[in-house]
């Protein structure tokens, strides 16, 4: 049994963990008295049970903060009896450096990055695969056998709707054009050549090794999304998938005001028409797309890296306040803070990403030591 060991004394007292060294046996039910302000979530405990280093080290139960009398009480699950004993009298000591430590621990486990936002189609995969020049001419197909546009008309039509509204669907949509949207999906997407997505290894380790949650955000209705995650191997890769559907609940109707969809198919088209009609279709680029998607999957932008292989995207992206990567090219464009050639290439460009969780486990591991050093001052 040792003298009446120290309390903690502190204006404020708010960490996540704080630790307690002893030397004793088996724990029972224990307390310790803390002077001043605090909040303890949990309480890691460092048992010596020799006269050198640390011998074991393992969590307890806190089972009663008492702020009257600025007393914490905690239990060891694992060697508890049904002893109650104060394991001050055991010559407890609280290290008086822990509040240092949690606020260096802290910062270095501040990560610049706590989300990773990858667009699909030609994204995760190469832009050479050939589905966005077939996706291209499917669309141009539906807008002449579906919408009965003019097929002198429909490239540079589509060309300049994708242009300006992000996705040709939207941009239809905007001009008058009212359809089914699955129907859309299903002849654009349906006849798509996927037999040419392979399962992609390198890149399927790559996101798995990433320390950080990853979310599809896509364009493309989630069959779509679903399939081409499926055949490159990724479908267990992201935390969620925010598809077309996530945003556009509401189907749309085989209804066409023809009327109006010729007057401003001419205004759409006209290069200095500077109010372009509005879409009822939520998608990237428009920023309701993108504040959307942040409040579903609880997504803060200023902590966010946002992968997409579409310039437009990218500056908007850049203008809600995301960290933006160009996917495609390695030259970097305006609203750009990185460009990779290849998704691939994500190590080599963003190494950093990979470095958090390094740097917690090199902080975990030097304060271990400063423990076993502290250790000797016992009771």
């Amino acid at each position: 049994m040792g003298s009446t060991p120290p309390l903690y004394s502190s204006q404020h007292f708010n960490v996540s963990a704080f630790l307690i060294i002893f030397r004793a046996g088996p724990l029972a039910d224990a307390s310790i008295v803390l002077a001043g302000d605090f909040d303890v979530h949990r309480v890691l405990v460092v048992v010596s049970k020799g006269d050198r280093g640390v011998s074991d080290i393992g969590k307890v139960h806190v089972t009663k903060v008492d702020k009257n009398s600025m007393k914490v009480f905690f239990k060891d699950g694992a060697s508890c009896d049904e002893a109650k004993q104060e394991m001050m009298e055991e010559g407890l000591v609280v290290l008086a450096d822990i509040m240092e430590y949690e606020n260096q621990y802290q910062h270095v486990a501040e990560a610049k990055y706590d989300c990773l936002l990858f667009d699909v189609d030609d994204t995760l995969y190469p832009l050479s695969s050939g589905l966005s020049k077939a996706c291209t001419r499917n669309i141009e197909d539906f807008m002449v056998e579906k919408l009965g546009i003019e097929a002198n008309r429909v490239s540079e039509t589509n060309r300049v709707l994708y242009r300006n509204y992000g996705t040709s669907m939207a941009g239809l949509r905007a001009i008058g054009y009212n359809f089914d949207y699955d129907e859309y999906h299903s002849f654009v997407h349906g006849r798509l050549p996927y037999e040419n997505l392979k399962p992609d290894h390198v890149l399927r380790n790559l996101l798995l090794s990433l320390p950080i949650r990853k979310v599809v955000f896509s364009n493309g209705d989630k069959v779509h999304v679903a399939k081409v995650l499926r055949k490159l191997g990724l479908e267990d890769c992201f935390e969620r998938v925010i598809s077309f559907e996530t945003l556009n609940p509401t189907n749309g109707s085989h209804a066409s005001d023809s009327f109006k969809l010729r007057e401003l198919s001419a205004e759409i088209l006209d290069a200095s028409q500077s109010q372009l009609p509005e879409t009822p279709i939520i998608c990237k680029p428009f920023k309701n797309a993108f504040e959307q998607a942040f409040n579903i999957a609880n997504i803060n932008p200023r902590k966010t890296l946002f992968f997409d292989d579409s310039i437009r995207n990218i500056q908007s992206g850049k203008e809600i306040g995301l960290h933006t990567v160009m996917v495609g090219t390695s030259h970097r464009t305006n609203g750009a803070d990185y460009a990779l050639e290849s998704i691939h290439n994500i190590r080599e460009a963003l190494p950093e990403l990979w470095e958090s969780d390094t740097k917690k486990a090199e902080a975990a591991v030097a304060y271990s030591g400063k423990l076993a050093i502290q250790t000797s001052v016992m009771a």
